[in-house]
């Protein structure tokens, strides 16, 4: 494609940007078994905030960057630190709807979090176990896979969570080490979202 500037008259080649994810609209009456099963999956982990709130629609993100991206970190972090126990789980992220395209298409940046809500844990992206406590956050909670390892209380000023007393690398900051409901990562390879719902 070629753009000319009006004002020069000079033209060049001008790229596209296409984006590198699709998403799958999931009906609450699913055509077929493989829709059905992610319908199912979708709904039993956000039944807590179902009872509660009004959803307006699930989607599931098809992004296989950053699948692979997630993938190919969580077999280099077990490969280096084997004696760690890395866990994928299915957590939660509140934000506000005009968000959806570029965390589908690029991930959530947890550079640019806590901007508006405060960094309570650490300057990361925010995960909560709880469906309920990400929705305080917009009318869009995204559930994502997060690889969960090493685990750290954070604070504030915790930019990069410390290493642990064997020398291991901590890779989460948490509310707290016993029963963690927040979790904060620092490392965009480290999660992906998988399906997110309009309320």
């Amino acid at each position: 494609m070629k753009q000319t500037n009006t004002r020069t008259l000079v033209t060049k080649d001008v790229r596209r940007v296409y984006s590198y994810y699709s998403e799958e609209h999931l009906l609450q009456t699913p055509n077929g078994p493989p829709e059905q099963a992610r319908y199912s999956e979708a709904q039993e982990l956000l039944k807590p905030v179902l009872t509660s709130s009004r959803t307006r629609s699930i989607f599931k993100i098809n992004n296989p960057y950053l699948k692979t991206a997630f993938e190919n970190k969580k077999a280099q972090l077990q490969h280096q630190n084997p004696n760690v126990q890395y866990e994928v789980k299915w957590l939660f992220h509140g934000t506000s709807s005009s968000n959806v395209t570029s965390i589908a298409d690029e991930n959530i940046d947890w550079r640019l979090h806590g901007t508006k809500t405060g960094q309570l844990y650490g300057r990361g992206a925010y995960f909560a176990s709880q469906a309920s406590d990400a929705l305080r956050y917009g009318d869009v909670i995204f559930i994502c896979h997060v690889l969960v390892g090493l685990t750290a209380t954070g604070s504030p000023d915790t930019i990069k969570p410390p290493k642990d007393r064997f020398n291991r690398p901590i890779d989460t900051t948490v509310d707290n080490t016993v029963n963690p409901t927040i979790f904060v990562k620092y490392d965009s390879q480290e999660y992906y979202p998988v399906y997110y719902e309009l309320f």
